[in-house]
């Protein structure tokens, strides 16, 4: 096999090679951040903290405290993912039925962590629903319900490697809901991450490497041509 060929040959392997091999899967994380825009059916105070969350306290004595989601872990691309949008607990000391609607918003901050990686942010509404929540004789009732606000579907967000990301939450009442109980257990709010993985874009020392081979194979046609 003269040069010339080998030179060539080795190019093309190498431009193969590169289309060929699976592109590592990055790893994404998320936040979720939760704030009260507005309380109706009860007067009472509220009060939002950034990094962790916000809580509304009614007149009567009931205390609602949604908390943020800051450290949920890591997760791959290509796999849907239902993810925790942020906590609620109920607590109450209310003597008669309290009942009350809580407007909020939930803003996810979706993160590549390799070294500039991006971020994908998305927002979505709800209104929490408390009716007849009291304490009486150590004994508690009441219920919580959950409606997500329109749009139920944020993006697509596309990263610099070329993964897209959609998030969505549930068009019907208490869909990805986990009520919590009266002075008991908390519960949550769900969504759903789903994510597309990009073409891998060759590296520049990759691309570099091809250059070097291609421009091998015109320098020795060159040469040959002038020995000729």
């Amino acid at each position: 096999m003269s040069r010339k060929r080998f030179a060539m040959g080795a190019a093309l392997a190498l431009v193969g090679l590169m289309a060929a091999t699976p592109r590592a899967d990055a790893a994404y994380t998320y936040t979720a951040a939760l704030a009260i825009n507005s309380v109706s059916g009860s007067g009472g105070a509220i009060t939002n903290t950034p990094g962790v969350g916000a809580t509304f306290v009614s007149t009567l004595g009931t205390t609602v405290t949604l908390g943020n989601i800051n450290n949920p872990g890591t997760f791959l691309v290509g796999q849907p993912l239902t993810a925790n949008f942020g906590n609620v607990d109920v607590r109450t000391t209310a003597p008669t039925a309290d009942t009350f609607s809580i407007n909020y918003t939930v803003s996810g901050n979706l993160t590549d962590l390799a070294p500039g990686g991006g971020t994908f942010t998305a927002m979505t509404t709800g209104v929490l629903t408390f009716t007849g929540v009291f304490t009486s004789g150590g004994a508690f009732a009441g219920t919580v319900t959950n409606q997500f606000q329109a749009p139920f579907s944020i993006g697509p967000g596309t990263f610099p490697n070329g993964d897209t990301f959609t998030t969505s939450v549930s068009s019907v009442l208490n869909g990805g809901f986990s009520s919590p109980t009266i002075n008991g257990t908390g519960g949550s709010i769900s969504g759903l991450i789903v994510s597309t993985q990009g073409t891998a874009v060759p590296e520049p020392a990759s691309m570099a490497m091809v250059a070097l081979g291609l421009a091998s194979v015109g320098g020795l046609g060159a040469y040959r041509r002038r020995k000729a």
